[in-house]
């Protein structure tokens, strides 16, 4: 596994293998989204369980703050419940997931590295 000194460089690689995981796996959280979805506490627990550990890992690849890593991945989870009404419209949990871990890390990467426009450089 190839580490990069740019966070960037990073998840490029790490996106392209966790896409191609993702869609080898078939969603099996169907029921279990429709039973979080009208509010199964216990439920959203097992899913919990699975997802955050895995989550906060990627996260942590991904941008190299244990911290931030943390925060992010409660704030996903968070957002989850508060939109639980949503979730049996899933058609692959796994898929969702990730596309969100990997907005997430985009999002804090941009706010923490944020681009330099071409037009403020000046050439000598």
């Amino acid at each position: 596994m190839r580490f990069y000194e740019n966070p960037a460089a990073n998840l490029l690689f790490f996106l392209d293998f966790a896409y191609f995981c993702v869609i080898m796996e078939s969603d099996k959280y169907a029921y279990l989204l429709t039973l979080i979805s009208e509010g199964d506490r216990e439920a959203f627990k097992m899913l919990f369980e699975e997802f955050y550990p895995k989550t906060k890992v990627f996260l942590e690849n991904l941008i190299k703050d244990e911290m931030a890593s943390e925060d992010i991945a409660q704030d996903i989870f968070m957002k989850l419940w508060t939109l639980r009404g949503g979730l049996p419209e899933i058609k692959s949990f796994n898929l969702y997931i990730y596309r969100v871990v990997r907005n997430a890390a985009l999002n804090w990467l941009r706010s923490r590295y944020p681009s330099v426009s071409l037009s403020s450089v000046t050439l000598s």
